[in-house]
């Protein structure tokens, strides 16, 4: 008799013992994701532009996005300087827009982007430069975006280039160690270099027929 209230209590201290990593383990997984939700260590966030002044979350006339907002397209956004890249690959190209296109751009204080369009592929190579002073500047967005806006591209956002859809304005990121990924009917590939980023991105939607 005393065997069996031995392993009895033997059995519910080790559920215990169970119970108590389980919730130790729930207790690690709040504060990591708190600590992700939360703003980076000695980073405050500021700005003076009001949500319906903001240039994304807002719908400003005079705002370069409203330009593109009718494309089925995306585009890559600088947010520090708040200037749009259109990679011209959208289903609304037409055939006398179909050449193969060459540029070299510069944007000021991030250096420069070349890139090779070919619409009627519907294909876009472009390399832009990535280091430590492309990283996201939060001095500078605050002259366009409200603190929301601002906070949630920090926290997701490494460097100041990121993809943008033209019709939902998302801001999606450009993360390191990603090779491949679909934005809508796009398909994104990355070649990574010491300090540069190849990319290549292919409107690739779904055959209906």
């Amino acid at each position: 008799m005393c065997k069996k209230r031995i392993k009895k209590m033997v059995s519910i201290l080790k559920i215990n013992q169970q119970v108590k990593w389980l919730f130790a383990i729930l207790i690690l997984c709040v504060v990591v994701i708190t600590l992700f939700k939360t703003e980076p260590e000695g980073l405050e966030i500021h700005s003076n532009i009001q949500k319906e002044s903001c240039r994304l979350s807002s719908d400003l006339k005079d705002d370069i996005l409203n330009i593109y907002q009718e494309t089925d397209g995306i585009g890559i956004i600088h947010l520090s300087a708040w200037e749009v890249i259109d990679l011209e690959i959208d289903a609304n190209i037409t055939e006398e827009q179909g050449y193969t296109k060459v540029s070299m751009n510069t944007i000021e204080g991030s250096g420069t982007y070349n890139m090779i369009t070919t619409p009627a592929r519907r294909l876009c190579e472009i390399e832009i430069g990535l280091n430590r002073i492309n990283q996201v500047s939060i001095d500078k967005m605050a002259d366009f975006l409200c603190a929301d806006c601002m906070r949630e591209i920090v926290q997701e956002n490494i460097y100041e280039f990121a993809f943008i859809d033209f019709q939902t304005k998302e801001v999606i990121p450009i993360k390191d160690r990603v090779k491949s990924f679909f934005i809508n009917d796009y398909y994104i590939c990355y070649e990574w270099g010491e300090s540069e980023v190849k990319i290549l991105a292919v409107y690739a939607p779904f055959k209906t027929d």
